[in-house]
């Protein structure tokens, strides 16, 4: 964070005088300083607990990497539940359920508006609108990759015990089932004192869902001052993206008993959630997929309704859809 921080000072041309130079490196320096002894009152404490518990210890019941965020799931940014439900009744058919190594969340979903707005925020130029902006999404994609974990780089895919169940139990190298630390996540293991302490990659996608409502509130911001141009583009890729909902919503409406005898091909691994339900899954993702269809036609709706100037029509309309989309997605 520190060295992004440098980057992006010596990214400015002005800094490339002595005098600026001079300036920028004491503001850094200041700033690391104020950061730092703030984070102690927090880290130190912290640190000092995890020493006296089973997280010091060689035979933790758990490792540090358990629990990494598999990418494919950020798919349940757009449409909710779309891998099916852990309970009352487990529908989950996620193809990466073997690979993943514990689930922190059961979904990732915010609300379709805040993804759409936070991509309204950077499009059409808006990542040139300020450095809070860039800097924000840059922390965003940090976090994102942090909370990937092991699958934060390419060695989970070499992997040997990839897809084997996971024994927290095991002890020795390579038994787990956990995998290898990798990416983001390792860096900063390997950097950051007391860092292995902290548990599990999954949760720095809280910092990635507030980033993403901050950049969400940029682009509210941006649409109410009239980013037409964007906003058009926009909405047609809404309006597409609506229709391949339905229409794939109404193909496994239509077609359940043949989607369900499919996905019986492919028996799901074992799960404390109990046995996969094939027709509740299929019948799951029908209705994530009709959610996402209807959700995203409003949202153009609205987008159509901002070009013609109606734009506190757009704002408290945008408002209402994700409060309804969230109620709805629950």
């Amino acid at each position: 964070m520190c060295s992004s921080d440098l980057w992006l000072l010596l990214l400015r041309r002005r800094l490339w005088s002595v005098d600026g130079f001079r300036t920028a490196v004491r503001g850094f320096a200041l700033a690391g300083l104020l950061s730092g002894m703030l984070a102690a009152v927090q880290v130190a404490p912290t640190m000092e607990f995890s020493s006296r518990t089973d997280r010091s210890t060689r035979d933790a019941p758990h490792i540090t990497i358990a629990f990494s965020l598999f990418p494919g799931r950020l798919l349940e940014c757009l449409a909710p539940w779309v891998y099916g439900r852990q309970f009352p009744v487990n529908t989950v058919w996620a193809p990466f359920e073997r690979w993943e190594n514990g689930i922190w969340v059961p979904d990732l979903y915010m609300g379709l508006p805040t993804i759409v707005l936070a991509c309204f925020c950077l499009l059409g130029g808006g990542w040139k609108r300020g450095a809070e902006i860039r800097w924000l999404a840059l922390l965003t994609v940090l976090f994102l990759w942090g909370s990937f974990g092991r699958f934060g780089g390419p060695l989970w895919i070499a992997d040997p015990n990839l897809g084997k169940p996971i024994d927290p139990l095991a002890h020795r190298p390579g038994e787990t089932g956990y995998g290898t630390s990798d990416g983001l996540y390792r860096l900063a293991e390997e950097t950051i004192p007391g860092f292995r302490s902290f548990r599990y990659p999954a949760k720095l996608f809280v910092f990635v869902a507030a980033g993403l409502s901050l950049l969400a509130g940029f682009g509210l911001d941006r649409w109410a001052a009239g980013g037409v141009a964007a906003a058009g583009r926009l909405g047609g890729a809404l309006f597409c993206g609506s229709l391949i909902g339905g229409v794939a919503a109404a193909a496994l409406f239509f077609s359940k008993t043949q989607a369900s005898s499919l996905l019986a091909r492919f028996p799901a691994p074992a799960s404390i959630f109990g046995p996969r339900d094939d027709a509740g899954a299929v019948a799951g993702l029908a209705g994530s997929l009709l959610h996402f269809s209807l959700i995203a036609a409003a949202i153009a709706l609205l987008t159509a309704a901002q070009r013609r100037g109606r734009t506190r029509l757009c704002l408290w309309g945008t408002s209402a859809a994700l409060a309804v989309d969230l109620y709805f997605a629950a």
